[in-house]
């Protein structure tokens, strides 16, 4: 059963974050019956879109533009948010971006590179076991 990562921002959350009122927007993500959110400020998207641009160059789902000023209504927050949630479903329904491991940090997904599902190494590698006399432990350092 293939399972697709799906990405919605149905909101955006005013808070203050050092010192000054910001924008959040709220990306709730699902993959099969796993759902989680996150939340992330304008400045942060864009900081991603500029590491992948680095990293798979100019192939990109478009990304909305920066303003010069804050934007701070509905009607200028709306049409931001929604090509934000245009970005990153174009961003999720490529593998090689699935896998990046900027995309994976940002969305918070713990997920294998090789194949976009729960990653058994990375499980096995903190695992200890005992057998016998001997005490065994798989320990294979950091995987990335």
């Amino acid at each position: 059963m293939d399972q697709k990562f799906k990405i919605e921002i149905p909101k955006w959350n005013k808070k203050n974050h050092r010192g000054s009122e910001t924008i959040f927007f709220n990306m709730i993500i699902t993959k099969g019956n796993d759902t989680w959110s996150v939340d992330k400020r304008f400045s942060e998207c864009h900081l991603l879109y500029e590491d992948l641009k680095k990293s798979h160059g100019s192939n990109l789902p478009p990304f909305p533009s920066k303003s010069l000023f804050s934007l701070k209504t509905y009607e200028q927050l709306n049409p931001r948010k929604q090509k934000l949630e245009f970005f990153f479903q174009n961003i999720l329904k490529r593998m090689d971006l699935i896998r990046d491991k900027n995309v994976l940090k940002f969305l918070k997904m713990e997920v294998s590179k090789e194949d976009g599902f729960i990653n058994i190494v990375k499980m096995i590698a903190k695992m200890s076991c005992t057998f016998g006399v001997r005490d065994f432990i798989f320990n294979i350092g950091k995987i990335d």
